[in-house]
């Protein structure tokens, strides 16, 4: 276990915000109707509505005015400048919309902030309906409702349980990720999907399961997810040895402990397929 240090100033002001606008949105999202979630389709299987975007500009526009100096980058808007003295915001604001539509409880609103590309140092992710925020600053521990979380202790695969989704969004994937999944259902103990994929890393940051795999991730759907599992004694890498998470969003997320076994197997049941 890493020494828990205090956290910079700049980071700290930041993670209070992301805490502060990030309850403000799950409570604007709490509060809408059943029947007014309605959602269209941006691509296969990916859907958005109109609380995506609401959420996400209520999301930049704050953080945008209490640190005017900072860029944006979420899952509906985009980039929203190149140029900045301070770091950039990596902003998924309905994280699960399915299940958001659906009435379903496992979504999240999920903020990270970033001050060298791909290596987030704050991360939040907040579930309204269950009210569960999870937070970290690197270097300083995670931390569920404020109280410190580790991972599990599970170190052997037949002990694990696996977080992880079909490829739905990527058909093409279906057959290299049922092998992939044939061969650890044979070895573990069981699978999970709540929907979330940032739900998923901290779950996994806060020893409710041991492992977490899924082909095809966005950077937004993960980054405050990298540095609370981080900071909770966990680990994350992409499929390939030559992938780069956020680069490659294909990501094997563990307790630390099983992520040279889990990378492996993914690794060699790739190996065996056809190219």
């Amino acid at each position: 276990m890493h020494d828990i240090k205090p956290a910079p100033k700049h980071l700290l002001e930041r993670l209070e915000a992301a805490v502060e606008i990030a309850r403000e949105t799950g409570a604007m999202l709490l509060g809408a109707r059943l029947e007014t979630r309605l959602s269209h389709t941006k691509g296969l299987n990916d859907i958005v509505t109109e609380f995506d975007g609401a959420a996400e500009r209520m999301i930049v526009g704050y953080l945008g005015h209490r640190f005017p100096e900072d860029r944006f980058l979420g899952e509906e808007t985009g980039s929203s400048k190149e140029e900045g003295t301070g770091g950039r915001w990596i902003i998924d604001p309905i994280d699960g919309t399915v299940n958001f539509t659906r009435g379903m409880p496992n979504y999240t609103i999920s903020l990270a902030y970033e001050e060298e590309e791909g290596v987030p140092v704050v991360g939040v992710v907040f579930n309204p309906v269950q009210a569960e925020m999870y937070t970290a600053v690197a270097g300083c521990g995670a931390f569920l409702n404020e109280v410190p979380i580790r991972v599990s202790t599970v170190d052997r695969p037949e002990e694990a349980i696996a977080f992880t989704s079909l490829p739905h969004r990527t058909h093409a994937l279906a057959g290299p990720y049922l092998s992939i999944l044939q061969s650890l259902f044979n070895q573990t103990r069981e699978f999970r999907n709540l929907g979330s994929a940032a739900l998923h890393m901290c779950y996994l940051a806060s020893g409710r399961a041991d492992a977490f795999f899924e082909y095809g991730l966005h950077y937004y759907d993960i980054a405050g997810g990298m540095v609370i599992l981080t900071e909770a004694g966990g680990a994350y890498g992409a499929f390939l040895p030559e992938a780069r998470i956020p680069d490659n969003g294909d990501c094997i997320a563990t307790n630390g402990l099983l992520q040279s076994w889990y990378t492996t197997e993914i690794r060699k049941v790739l190996s065996r397929l056809p190219v």
